[in-house]
């Protein structure tokens, strides 16, 4: 018959238990306080996980939970990955534990994973189980850069009704995230699908749309607005492509114009001088670099 562990020994344990569970809630709470703000501060989320020694993530949870906020913050400052190293313990824990979001993230960066693999076809898998188990997740703004990069796979299969939808969908979700820059850049996404697919009605549509909803002290926005017209008026308004290009030049600067798009337009107006200037513009530009990129927009 075993003996019954004396006083002292079951003190120790007792300690030892107390002192596990502290440690774990600290790293816990730790990890919940950089979700909280990891949206806005991303660059001072990273360099939170980052000084979060290894030994401290004790448990499975806690592993996975770090795993997937230093995936996010990593790709929230514009740093991609292709392997599977930081995100793994994440996909190993929420394939079959963690809430909805948790797993409506894992999947979405997953997904952005295989894409910065140009494995697009592993991407659209991981984004519609994403979809699938994250069905119900109060995260809008991870759902809604999901079904952007869905719809950027579409795009790309030249599926531009799907794009179109689905950048929609994600525009709404973005709105409700309170993200208005990226509900607007979405709704441009859907005025080049429709365009793309020659539905000239819902293209116009969502011109109408886009003006109400642009900041016109926003440079950016107004600029893909503009460029969004001149898109529309090159194949079904040619009357209109010049007042739009002087409108344009009015009110966007020089250094921030697609110069490209405007010779096409004076080319269009058989405007040969201004054409020509226009794409000797382009080419200082392309020397220089725009000032506008693609990373000026934060989805």
């Amino acid at each position: 018959m075993k003996k019954l562990p004396n006083v002292i020994t079951l003190l120790a344990i007792f300690i030892t238990i107390l002192s596990s569970c502290k440690q774990e809630s600290q790293v816990q709470a730790l990890l919940n306080q950089v979700d909280s703000y990891i949206e806005h501060y991303p660059d001072s989320a990273l360099s939170a996980l980052q000084s979060i020694p290894a030994s401290q993530l004790i448990t499975r949870k806690e592993q996975a939970k770090h795993a997937l906020l230093l995936s996010m913050a990593l790709d929230k400052n514009y740093i991609d990955t292709t392997d599977f190293s930081v995100l793994q313990p994440a996909i190993d824990y929420y394939s079959s534990h963690g809430t909805k979001t948790d797993k409506l993230r894992m999947y979405y960066y997953k997904g952005r994973i295989y894409r910065n693999m140009n494995n697009d076809e592993a991407a659209m898998k991981a984004f519609v189980k994403g979809l699938d188990e994250g069905n119900g997740s109060e995260d809008n703004l991870t759902m809604a850069r999901l079904l952007l990069q869905k719809a950027a796979i579409h795009d790309n299969l030249f599926e531009f009704g799907k794009y179109a939808e689905l950048s929609l969908k994600a525009a709404e979700l973005f709105y409700k995230g309170g993200r208005k820059d990226s509900w607007f850049y979405s709704h441009i996404n859907a005025f080049y699908g429709y365009y793309s697919l020659s539905d000239s009605a819902n293209a116009l549509k969502q011109l109408e749309y886009i003006k109400q909803i642009v900041d016109t002290t926003n440079i950016s926005q107004l600029n893909k607005y503009y460029e969004s017209v001149l898109t529309y008026h090159l194949s079904y308004s040619k009357d209109k492509i010049t007042p739009t290009i002087v409108e344009y030049l009015s009110n966007i600067p020089a250094q921030y114009i697609p110069w490209l798009s405007i010779a096409a337009g004076y080319l269009y107006a058989k405007n040969y001088d201004d054409g020509l200037r226009a794409l000797q513009k382009y080419k200082n530009s392309r020397e220089k670099g725009r000032k506008l990129g693609n990373n000026a927009i934060r989805w």
